[in-house]
């Protein structure tokens, strides 16, 4: 009996040690690499920035020019209520524990146990701190039990006070903000000394998920959230019933959300969002990281596009300053060159509808494609309906029979529309899919002719999809860096340049030249500077109203690809003067007058596979038949046009021509064209 007993006890205490010593190497495993994470008390202010950043010429940009001064803000600066809501929604024993609270992490372990995964991380604001300085937001043990020994020494080094100060200058409140001062300038166009209650309460509720709980996206819960913070101080009798009642009955007002830029340095914070998404670090700690990022910044470019952007004035309906923003890639790389926009918002996240800046990319660039069109084609400009779908022109002026350079140049809806409805669109869909302008899961619709796309498109979409034409229909992404290496010189990223074929070569070409003459006659007139430019204007209107709410012109020469959008916020409109072919083209004139000071343009280049030829006008305008002009018609009554080979007039026209030569003319009509594409395909794919 003692024996058995004693085996009993035997493997009870043997089950113990193996127990316990499971626990401790599993411990010993997750806490040892933990160590390697050292307390660094530079990255827990904006006094040292480490990242350095280099342009296309490899040289360094002073941070002076690169980073805003004044976002840090000191504790005694910080209203008391404001300090409030972020100590009593996100950790309410914050002055009484030692940067662990032990209370809630055994209720997170419980949660972690009956979800049988790392769900709840009870982190206190200390934690949160070290979170936001050091670490990723990986869940799991190894970088939890480094937030936890780090946040302990943390608690040893500084007070309270100043570890919520640090806090309060490190959090993140999405759309790329980090730190009060930001999101108080972001969501409400105000310093945190100005916030209200109700506004404190909002922007403390938000942290937990700013993306769930961000006014302007979900005002609902937004509120609602807003209102468990106010309650929060209502139950630890930080406010009065009575300023409870009045806070929580204010409406939420997202007028000012995103209305003015954080600071005039656009170029370098897009700069940085990319490369915290390439290393996988946020803001603070890229400032602080050792890394060094090359980047395409041409910084002649650059002032050029700031200075026009700030020069050219542009106001809305209820007086106030338009939003703008502008891009300049360099077509060879896809580098961006230069980029500036007004407003806080990340300009790569703002969808906006684009009007007939769209109408190269949709319609006529797949027209030429697919053979069904020439810039010399005729088309009826009339009132139409497609099926239940009838576009308008503007001002409902129908110009009648037009040849599709004409059309194009003068921004006709109806022959867009006509163009797109009698294309194939499987193959539309692969065009507009491959520049990114569409989805596998999106289809083609008719509207999309005039720039209305379900979720609208970007700034950084419109210039991927025009660099395309002025690369010979080869589409790339556009970037901002072109490396990262650490301090060491080693290699963290380098940009693969990847490409693909979208267009034709003849498709782009046929497409630059009909653009060329939207700026040289069309709605684009009004550009003055003595380069090849080709482009399109498009304005966004709204119903029964003469205010447009977006303006855009999308340009390029052989070297650059430049998009300039004057836009509107919210319920708010355009000044009734402004469209497509006014400010932004203004913007163009300045930037492009700027840049090629020095009169050093190219002209695109035209491809074997585009011929030029004369044709007979008179027919073409009387028929609509295009036929080659013979030698017996007057000069007046030709024009010149340029055609693809695969898709170009082979009869010659009989007008003017005696009798007894029209079979003669006939028989070597066909000899030359016979001759023509013999020599064509031994030059273009034998090498002759």
């Amino acid at each position: 009996m003692k024996k058995t007993k004693s085996r009993v006890l035997k493997i009870f205490i043997g089950i113990i040690l193996a127990v316990f010593l499971s626990f401790t190497a599993a411990f010993l495993y997750f806490y040892i690499p933990s160590l390697s994470v050292r307390l660094d008390e530079t990255r827990l202010t904006d006094d040292i920035i480490n990242v350095a950043l280099y342009d296309n010429q490899n040289i360094k940009l002073k941070n002076s020019d690169i980073f805003a001064s004044g976002e840090y803000i000191q504790n005694e600066e910080i209203p008391e209520f404001v300090k409030d809501c972020f100590v009593y929604i996100e950790d309410k024993r914050f002055y009484e524990h030692d940067g662990i609270d032990r209370y809630r992490m055994a209720g997170a372990i419980v949660e972690n146990i009956k979800a049988m995964r790392f769900k709840e991380g009870a982190s206190t604001i200390t934690q949160q701190l070290i979170k936001n300085t050091h670490l990723s937001n990986e869940k799991n043990f190894t970088r939890k039990l480094s937030e936890i020994r780090l946040a302990q020494e943390l608690e040893t080094k500084y007070s309270k006070d100043k570890i919520l100060e640090m806090y309060l200058n490190s959090v993140y409140f999405g759309n790329n903000v980090y730190g009060i001062t930001k999101a108080a300038k972001y969501y409400f166009d105000k310093t945190v000394q100005d916030l209200t209650l109700e506004e404190g309460a909002v922007l403390a509720g938000m942290i937990n998920a700013p993306s769930v709980y961000c006014p302007n996206k979900n005002p609902e819960k937004c509120l609602a959230r807003r209102n468990i913070v106010l309650k929060a101080l209502l139950d630890n009798e930080k406010i009065t019933p009575e300023v409870f009642d009045v806070a929580v009955a204010q409406e939420l007002d997202t007028s000012k959300i995103g209305l003015k830029s954080l600071d005039e340095k656009s170029y370098a914070d897009m700069v940085m969002t990319e490369a915290s998404e390439i290393l996988g670090l946020n803001y603070l700690q890229l400032k602080h990281a050792d890394v060094k990022i090359y980047t395409y910044l041409n910084k002649d470019k650059q002032n050029a596009l700031v200075k026009s952007l700030q020069s050219v004035d542009a106001k809305t309906l209820s007086g106030n300053d338009a939003q703008k923003m502008a891009i300049s890639l360099d077509n060879q790389t896809g580098g961006v060159e230069a980029f500036y926009a007004s407003m806080a918002s990340n300009p790569f996240y703002i969808t906006r509808q684009v009007g007939s800046v769209a109408k190269p990319l949709v319609a006529l660039a797949p027209s030429f494609e697919q053979h069904l069109i020439t810039p010399a084609t005729m088309i009826l400009d009339e009132q139409t309906d497609f099926g239940g779908y009838a576009p308008s022109n503007v001002g409902e002026k129908y110009d009648g029979w037009l040849t599709v350079r004409n059309a194009i140049a003068k921004s006709k809806n109806v022959p867009a529309v006509k163009l797109l409805n009698a294309l194939n669109r499987d193959k539309v869909k692969t065009n507009l899919t491959d520049i990114g302008f569409l989805t596998d899961d999106d289809n083609v619709n008719l509207n999309m002719a005039l720039g209305v796309f379900d979720s609208g498109l970007t700034i950084k979409q419109l210039a991927q999809g025009y660099m395309t034409l002025a690369n010979d229909g080869i589409f790339q992404n556009a970037e901002f860096i072109r490396k990262i290496e650490d301090s060491q010189g080693r290699v963290l990223y380098k940009r693969e340049n990847e490409t693909k074929k979208v267009f034709a070569e003849d498709t782009a070409y046929l497409t630059t030249d009909v653009l060329k003459d939207v700026v040289s006659f069309g709605t684009a007139k009004s550009f003055d500077v003595d380069i090849p430019l080709a482009g399109k204007t498009g304005t966004v209107g709204k119903k029964n109203c003469p205010n447009n709410s977006d303006a855009l012109f999308c340009s390029y020469t052989p070297k650059e690809t430049t998009v300039f959008w004057v836009f509107s916020d919210y319920d708010d409109l355009l000044s009734e003067e402004i469209t497509g072919s006014s400010a932004p083209v203004n913007l163009a004139n300045s930037y492009y007058a700027d840049i090629y000071k020095n009169n050093n343009a190219v002209d695109f280049s035209m491809p074997k596979t585009v011929t030029k030829l004369k044709i007979d006008k008179i027919t073409l305008e009387n028929s609509g038949k295009i036929l080659i002009a013979n030698n017996y018609i007057p000069k007046s009554e030709t024009t010149e046009e340029i055609f693809s080979v695969f898709n170009m007039p082979t009869k010659v026209t009989k007008r003017n021509i005696p009798q007894q030569k029209q079979e003669i003319k006939e028989e070597n009509s066909q000899e030359f064209f016979k001759n023509f594409f013999d020599t064509l395909i031994k030059r273009q794919y034998l090498g002759a």
